[in-house]
């Protein structure tokens, strides 16, 4: 596994995936930009025509290396405490994003969530909820997944794997 973890110019990202080809054996098939707010243009944008000119180029990477791209956006102010369930309007520039993907997931910790009181809170302790936002193929299921995260562990689980 390659990893950087410095902001990354779309040309470097490119390069990199053209590199990872030669270096290994087996095929590249996934590439994870951990916050598309730190892909850096060479020229300088409106924060809208930049999310849009970063949304495009990686979605045409992605198809130019037939690798899997996963993108992760910060969400706006909309996004609250991150304890309500988000949809894809809250995502920054959500129109670019909306318009580029395939497929975007929603995830938030209920536990965050203001209404809670502190028993409430505590129960909530740890858990997520993921829910899809889009799928350009298929229709969108409404209910979330619950998942746990275990921070001993660094494990994410089934509520009914922690209870075994």
């Amino acid at each position: 596994m390659r990893m950087v973890d410095t902001s990354c110019s779309l040309e470097r990202l490119d390069a990199l995936i053209e590199g990872a080809w030669s270096q290994w054996p087996s095929p590249l098939r996934l590439v994870v930009v951990d916050y598309a707010g730190l892909v850096s243009l060479t020229r300088s944008t409106s924060p809208y025509e930049r999310a849009s000119v970063v949304a495009t180029e990686l979605k045409n990477l992605a198809k130019r290396h037939h690798v899997a791209l996963l993108v992760l956006y910060q969400l706006s102010r909309a996004g609250g405490t991150g304890g309500e369930a988000v949809t894809l309007s809250m995502a920054r520039d959500s129109g670019v994003v909306e318009e580029a993907c395939d497929f975007a997931l929603g995830v938030w910790r209920p536990e965050l969530s203001d209404e809670l009181d502190d028993d409430d809170r505590a129960e909530l302790a740890g858990q997520f909820k993921v829910r899809v936002l889009k799928n350009r193929n298929r229709r969108v299921p409404l209910i979330p997944a619950v998942l746990r995260f275990d921070g001993a562990t660094m494990r994410i689980t089934s509520p009914t794997e922690v209870a075994r």
